[in-house]
């Protein structure tokens, strides 16, 4: 049996967040266990494209920090020129011009996986992959938490995945009535989102006087953004697509979502390098099997997430239990330095 002072389960931004804030607080006895076979959990880049979470606001002070710290770089979204509303089918396309002068939002130089990337850095050898926590035991001596093939043993463990995949674990003793109710009603952030990304050559719709922002009202694509690359390596549109394409088989669905392009582009639209896709309502370790619908409100960040269970020594973090910016990276990093703080305050 592996014994460790700390356990974090799960390595997305949140259980990054709480071993880089453990790390800078001096303590090194910890271990982040991962269900995947890669890290970063719902950020996710791939041929240079944001498949995850992708941006932030100003007002998000704890992504700019941390960035600045680990001497990273951000930039602003691209919104010059104009950008296109595309109504119902057969009727004519709508323009309207990019407002630069709005409230930026940004996006991390490299990807947001550029971000993992780096805080993983900071103790590359305390992360164990395709290591699934599917039991949480509390005991006289500390928790057990159980795997299934180990069981690791701990004075705190701090659980980093959604809310509802975490009700989907074992607690023994149980959790309370109310903290599990909370837990399988709070929606998981992404969970219904389909996402698709294209690059190309050389951003043709700049050229073309276009933002490549689209809106799409009965559309395959809803919204699209231009999504190149700080340094001018990539040049791509990122999207996203209407959630009944889902039910389509893969090919059908990149046709449809083409054809919608070419009549919004032109005929370059088809002169892509690379074309990819994400349905995060299909990720196990995102969205449960029934999958999920976005809600008319999101309620994040609700007190029962914010206080210790099993005797002080289990806690819950996650972007969906932080009470700042809940659903965005900013509270995923929130979550993750307010729990380490917390499972800390009794060290001798």
């Amino acid at each position: 049996m592996k014994s460790h002072r700390y356990i974090i389960v799960g390595a997305g931004l949140t259980g990054l967040s709480v071993a880089y804030r453990l790390m800078k607080s001096g303590i090194e006895d910890f271990i982040l266990l991962e269900g995947r076979s890669r890290i970063g959990g719902r950020i996710l880049t791939a041929d240079g494209i944001d498949l995850g979470a992708a941006w932030f606001q100003q007002h998000h002070d704890r992504i700019h920090k941390i960035l600045e710290e680990l001497g990273m770089f951000s930039f602003e979204q691209y919104v010059s020129g104009k950008g296109i509303i595309a109504s119902k089918s057969g009727t004519p396309l709508q323009y309207f011009e990019g407002d630069s002068n709005g409230l930026p939002t940004y996006r991390i130089a490299g990807g947001s996986i550029k971000l993992i990337q780096r805080l993983a850095d900071e103790f590359p050898h305390k992360i164990q992959m395709q290591t699934k926590v599917v039991k949480v035991e509390n005991t006289s001596v500390g928790l057990k938490l159980h795997t299934k093939n180990e069981v690791f043993k701990c004075h705190k463990a701090v659980i980093c995945i959604p809310p509802k995949l975490a009700y989907q674990m074992v607690f023994e003793p149980s959790l309370p009535n109310q903290l599990n109710d909370l837990m399988q009603k709070t929606h998981t952030w992404m969970s219904h989102a389909i996402k698709v990304g294209l690059t190309f050559s050389s951003p043709f719709w700049r050229k073309q006087g276009f933002s490549g922002i689209v809106f799409g009202q009965s559309s395959p694509i809803t919204e699209m953004y231009d999504h190149s690359s700080f340094d001018g390596n990539v040049f791509g549109l990122m999207g996203f697509v209407k959630d009944e394409l889902r039910f389509l088989p893969e090919e059908e669905r990149k046709r449809i979502i083409l054809n919608f392009l070419e009549n919004v582009f032109g005929k370059e639209i088809n002169k892509y390098i690379d074309y990819s896709e994400k349905d995060w309502s299909k990720d196990d370790f995102t969205s449960i099997k029934d999958g999920e619908t976005l809600p008319y409100k999101l309620f994040y960040g609700n007190a029962l997430f914010n206080r210790p269970y099993h005797n002080g020594k289990l806690f819950f973090a996650a972007a969906e239990t932080s009470y700042s910016n809940g659903g965005y990276m900013d509270g995923a990093i929130a979550s993750g330095f307010e729990t380490a703080d917390k499972m800390v305050q009794d060290i001798t």
